[in-house]
């Protein structure tokens, strides 16, 4: 498999300086006011179009490229061991290496954004701080990350100075930072294809997470909150299945079936019509 370069951190957005941090309703979804790159076209089916600014099927049988089906330009690049399996890409973790993929970032997740991501976590006893998703420039850096927190159990930092306030839905972690995280209700399933929903408004400081398996019904809202500090992004690339540290990856033994990135916060109903579309 080809390899990808460590980000350098050269191209930094950072947005805002302290949030009171108050809480807020279940929203209807808001705009970063910022463009997409592109016209996602006919390859993404009946998904939400509007925001799409890229989009991955996972669906090649061979190689080390994923190409983004919205024709934005991100297209991935798988490395380490990886096998392609009945339409999703799963990268192993093998000892201390692993397979990940790299996705050059552009503008991705500056302002306002939505990642939704169907994937399946394997073997949790590997999985202990494990990145299922990383924009952070180091271990509870600047960006955010996605990751397990002992077993099953999911953690979220929006940044690695960020700190929650009490949220109306879940909890969240009692370390300062860089270890303070958001703690959704409920846990995820192993071996299982879930469809997982981050959403991030920059300017409420706020961000919701959804949940549902793949094949279940309209994802859930498993955590509802806002934080204090600055939102900045660095990283030239996202990652799935490792970090953005040299020496401490945190690997991930996870397959991935789709992953959407939109430049804008979804609502609870562009979520469930997503999910109800499903995987192409």
């Amino acid at each position: 498999m080809a390899s990808s370069s460590e980000a350098t951190g050269d191209t930094s957005t950072s947005v805002g300086t302290s949030s009171s941090g108050g809480e807020s309703s279940t929203g209807e979804g808001s705009s970063s006011g910022e463009e997409s790159t592109g016209d996602p076209g006919e390859g993404i089916g009946d998904l939400e179009p509007d925001g799409l600014a890229a989009a991955f099927t996972f669906n090649e049988e061979s190689g080390d490229m994923v190409p983004d089906i919205t024709g934005n330009g991100h297209d991935a690049t798988v490395s380490g061991p990886s096998s392609w399996e009945e339409g999703t890409l799963h990268q192993i973790r093998d000892g201390e290496t692993n397979g990940w993929t790299s996705i050059p970032r552009g503008s991705l997740l500056d302002g306002d954004w939505t990642i939704q991501m169907w994937f399946a976590p394997h073997s949790h006893a590997n999985s202990n701080h494990a990145r299922a998703f990383s924009a952070s420039d180091g271990l509870g850096g600047r960006g955010p990350e996605f990751f397990y927190q002992g077993g099953n159990l999911l953690g979220f930092r929006i940044n690695g100075d960020a700190i929650w306030s009490e949220p109306t839905v879940g909890s969240r972690s009692n370390a300062g930072p860089p270890d303070h995280w958001a703690i959704p209700t409920e846990p995820m399933q192993m071996d299982v294809i879930t469809d997982l929903t981050i959403v991030h408004e920059v300017a409420a400081h706020r961000v919701r997470m959804y949940q549902s398996l793949a094949n279940d019904g309209a994802p859930t809202l498993i955590f509802d909150g806002t934080y204090v500090g600055d939102y900045e992004m660095v990283v030239e690339d996202l990652r799935l299945g490792r970090t953005h540290h040299d020496e401490h990856t945190r690997p991930l033994d996870g397959s991935f079936d789709q992953l959407l990135v939109y430049d804008r916060a979804l609502s609870k109903d562009e979520i469930d019509h997503n999910h109800g579309v499903g995987t192409l």
